[in-house]
């Protein structure tokens, strides 16, 4: 089954890393690959004690797509195909395979659409994909299709991420 959170609300992650934490428990080989993310989060401790496998791929440079360079943009590509491939290489039955921000790194042209699609119309493992970025395609293959939205949030207020509670 494909599970897609996405939207701009808080919840995607976390939603993704309760169900990882959950099939750990339960004794499946769950992988956790992160797209676009480079910092040192709580949840990635968490999941490595359950030993979850966790993949990073990781921006070279800048924190955010539009400010990479022509160099840091291949960079990261790379990062993102070498994530992605890693995590898909783990598909199996009785497996979970979370793809966090995929949908991001797809719509940004940091991995290659077609071979996500390629991978879903195929897994056997509970597959599991976030992001922010509506993409139809995935959609349409999506078991579960979640939409989170964000009413209120203290960002709002100035109020930065804080360890432990968003990251």
């Amino acid at each position: 089954m494909i599970h897609v959170y996405y939207g701009n609300g808080k919840g995607k992650t976390t939603a993704a890393i309760g169900l990882c934490a959950r099939a750990a428990g339960c004794g499946f080989e769950a992988v956790f690959a992160r797209f676009l993310k480079s910092w040192d989060c709580g949840e990635v401790h968490s999941l490595k004690k359950l030993g979850v496998l966790v993949v990073d791929a990781r921006p070279e440079g800048a924190s955010f797509v539009p400010d990479l360079s022509e160099q840091q943009f291949a960079a990261t590509s790379d990062n993102c195909r070498e994530a992605f491939e890693t995590a898909a290489s783990r598909d199996k039955e009785n497996g979970v395979i979370v793809l966090d921000e995929v949908l991001d790194a797809v719509s940004a042209g940091l991995l290659d659409k077609q071979r996500v699609l390629a991978f879903l119309g195929k897994a056997k493992a509970e597959v599991v994909i976030t992001g922010h970025t509506q993409i139809p395609e995935i959609f349409e293959l999506a078991d579960y299709l979640t939409h989170v939205v964000s009413e209120r949030h203290p960002y709002e207020k100035g109020i930065l991420a804080r360890r432990g509670i968003e990251f």
